[in-house]
């Protein structure tokens, strides 16, 4: 009916409904700004989370296989496979931006670069426990935050290097944790039998015999993620998955949980033989695994390569030797750590709350395995070492998808607390993933600072301790953004690859002329980040310029004249 024609009551009648429903709209909104970004109907319970940390894992030890008693390839990591991946989401290109530790464990822990935490190496003064603990950081993290907004949140495991040493008392518990079972002293955080946990303030242990090893000291090979009668079973990795267990089982039904267990596996032990130590059912079961030579291993030519690594020999039998044998014993490892997921899984089912559980999969760092004529180590800007697995399972991701935009771990703690309706209060270097599981189709030109403080004293200490590692190294600062990888060392020296034509980083195009525009943009945008904080970490970029054509003339001004 026309407006006009509506009598003068009618019309006022009309005018004031409009009013209220508009009030009422206006008040709804209010209500759903205050419950935060992310946040869920009325009504609807919160998501848990169950957050697996494991340590030195790169993205292809996921998939490794490993050849049986009868000559079968088995998968290492079925149910991670399984449960998390083929049930949820893969982020394809996952990265950390700092590949070591502490500053790595500190990003995720706050969705802060290390220029940002000021955790800066594993090792006090400037990094390890202690530089977190002098920093704000200490009390504005995830835990923090969950737990103010009514969340049982709970550490299991290693937490940050340093943590119960150097000064910091063992029974020390960071704010923000209700339940916390953590790896103490810092010297015992490799330890898989004989170790000590902080358990809500009180030194528990030692847990097994810390003489173990070469055959002695270890589990009896009956012993699993389960309790089991008449048998004593410390091995760290199915010690921590059974006390994983009984926290889910522990929590009331109708509080949501987030739950962190950071694995020791598969770090490598000071006891013989080199790697870590695999579970006693799992020993020696990969000693018929051939170790894998991607184009990278033992590289060849590294002219265009920096100082250091152009200085490096190529692999003796010996050396090749090394490295199997800590592979085999890296994939023995990771099987304790599978089997652990397996359980977790088994709780969350019988407590009925899979359903509403968001569980990530991750790892800290990776590890070189004979890459660039590199025996062992990280803390590198190479893809072994920085290119993880980032594996998401939870309500509304589709089963087996994936992602190819660029993810970074400083993205774990805006994309728990999105899901989980709950806000900081720091600004945030990451942004949430949330969206591109909702449209695994979208990409954005989010760039991810790649970044390292380490100096040669630094790294002289670091192979001091139980696993030493051979590169010498600099600090570095370096991009990764679309298909390129591009680091400054703090020698001068340069590196630029074009992941798409080069996935093992074999051909340096940092003087290469196809590559000076490229080159260029890419400088400019590192000027902008290495200082960068909150909104500034995720502007994106202007569209990248492609490589020039072989033959391509340079482009030139106008010729002048005689």
């Amino acid at each position: 009916m026309p407006i006009e024609s509506i009598g003068p009551g009618r019309r006022a009648g009309q005018w004031a409904a409009a009013i209220a429903f508009v009030t009422l709209l206006a008040l709804l909104g209010a209500v759903s700004a205050a419950r935060g970004p992310g946040a869920r109907a009325a009504g609807t319970p919160r998501p848990s989370f169950l957050v697996i940390q494991t340590d030195d894992q790169t993205a292809q030890e996921l998939d490794s296989t490993w050849i049986t008693p009868l000559g079968l390839r088995a998968r290492t990591m079925p149910n991670t496979i399984n449960r998390i991946r083929r049930r949820g989401i893969e982020f394809r290109r996952y990265y950390v931006s700092y590949p070591l530790c502490c500053p790595s464990r500190a990003s995720l822990l706050t969705g802060r670069y290390a220029h940002n935490t000021r955790v800066l190496g594993n090792l006090p003064p400037d990094g390890g426990f202690s530089s977190f603990q002098r920093g704000p950081n200490y009390r504005h993290n995830i835990a923090t935050w969950l737990e103010g907004a009514g969340y049982r949140t709970i550490h299991l495991g290693k937490f940050l290097n340093n943590y119960g040493s150097g000064g910091n008392p063992e029974t020390t518990i960071p704010p923000g944790w209700d339940r916390w079972e953590t790896l103490t002293p810092a010297g015992e955080s490799a330890y898989f039998y004989g170790y000590h946990l902080n358990v809500n303030g009180r030194i528990e242990g030692p847990f097994g015999d810390p003489e173990y090893g070469l055959g002695m000291g270890q589990d009896d090979r009956r012993c699993r993620t389960w309790a089991i009668p008449g048998l004593s079973c410390n091995f760290l990795t199915d010690s921590l998955s059974r006390r994983a267990v009984a926290q889910i089982e522990r929590t009331p039904a109708q509080r949501p949980f987030y739950l962190q267990l950071d694995y020791t596996a598969p770090h490598g032990d000071p006891r013989p033989p080199i790697g870590p130590e695999p579970a006693s059912r799992h020993y020696d079961s990969a000693q018929d695994t051939p170790l894998p030579r991607p184009p990278g291993f033992d590289e060849a030519d590294v002219a265009d390569k920096p100082t250091w690594i152009r200085s490096l020999s190529r692999f003796d039998r010996t050396s090749v030797r090394r490295i199997r044998k800590e592979y085999r014993k890296t994939i023995e490892a990771m099987r304790a750590v599978d089997d652990g997921v397996a359980s977790l899984f088994a709780a969350l089912r019988r407590t009925g709350r899979l359903a509403n559980t968001y569980v990530l999969f991750t790892t800290d760092n990776g590890f070189f395995t004979g890459e660039h004529r590199i025996e062992r180590g990280k803390f590198l800007p190479y893809e072994p070492d920085i290119h993880l697995p980032l594996l998401i399972r939870g309500p509304g991701i589709r089963p087996g998808s994936k992602s190819s935009e660029l993810a970074a771990n400083v993205d774990i703690t805006p994309t728990v607390l999105r899901l989980a309706g709950v806000r900081a209060d720091r600004s945030l270097d990451g942004r949430s993933l949330e969206a591109f599981w909702r449209d695994t189709a979208r990409r954005t030109r989010r760039p991810i600072l790649l970044e390292s403080f380490l100096d040669p004293v630094s790294v002289a200490a670091e192979r001091r301790g139980p696993l030493p590692v051979n590169p010498p190294h600099l600090a570095f600062r370096g991009v990764r953004l679309g298909p390129y990888s591009y680091v400054e060392y703090a020698s001068g020296e340069q590196e630029l690859y074009d992941l798409s034509r080069d996935p093992a980083e074999l051909h340096n195009r940092a003087g290469d002329r196809r590559y000076a525009r490229i080159h260029s943009f890419l400088r400019r945008l590192l000027a902008r980040l290495e200082h960068c904080r909150g909104a500034g970490c995720k502007r994106q970029t202007a569209p990248l310029p492609q490589p020039r054509a072989p033959g391509q003339r340079l482009a030139s001004g106008p010729r002048r004249r005689k």
